[in-house]
């Protein structure tokens, strides 16, 4: 968060771990560590802490890890596919995608863990925050497949923000999805994938 460094995963020991290395170069410093894969890292706020996705076989977990290195602590440990995280703005919890309801939907836990609250039965993908914590912006799956939607930051129904219907190409779910408070940027391909940009109104 303070540009200072860069967090990745790299097969560099055997399998995928998560990396720290300064942006003007230097050695880096392996972050985790074991017999399981740990990759898509993601900074928390006040930057003390990395959330990451560890996955042994089909399974998947969403952890975090102080940035000085330690024990992981593991956010959810259940028989589900939990996946495409994000810390909220004020550190207090991370939202990601879950299929333990059946299908893909929001749910969010405390960064110290605890139960999962269950946000929306919105059915998305590839979410990020509104800088201010108001809103969750997605990638629309099954019925909402093919369009960017948002919902409150505390949860509830979703509204479509893009009417995207009868374009040619698609949204790319492997992402890029940011915004600036002003425009959401996105992947849409239509043959080759470009960065594209839609206005956003905070509800």
């Amino acid at each position: 968060p303070d540009g200072e460094e860069i967090a990745f995963y790299a097969h560099r020991s055997g399998l995928r771990q998560v990396w720290i290395q300064p942006v003007d170069g230097g050695p880096a410093r392996q972050l985790t560590r074991g017999e399981v894969e740990s990759t898509f890292p993601s900074w928390s706020p006040d930057g003390r802490e990395i959330a990451f996705l560890s996955r042994r076989d089909a399974k998947f977990e969403i952890r975090v890890v102080p940035t000085e290195g330690g024990e992981p602590l593991s956010l959810t440990n259940e028989p589900f596919v939990d996946d495409s995280f994000a810390f909220s703005p004020d550190g207090r919890w991370l939202v990601y995608e879950s299929t333990r309801s059946g299908t893909s939907n929001f749910w969010r836990v405390s960064r110290a863990g605890g139960e999962p609250e269950k946000l929306s039965d919105a059915e998305g993908e590839l979410l990020c925050w509104s800088p201010d914590g108001k809103s969750i912006y997605f990638v629309g799956v099954g019925e909402g497949r093919g369009n960017l939607w948002t919902m409150s930051g505390e949860g509830g129904s979703a509204r479509p923000l893009t009417d995207l219907s009868g374009r040619p190409g698609a949204l790319v779910l492997a992402g890029p999805l940011a915004t600036d408070g002003t425009y959401l940027y996105f992947a849409w391909r239509e043959g080759r994938g470009d960065i594209w940009v839609a206005d956003v109104v905070f509800q």
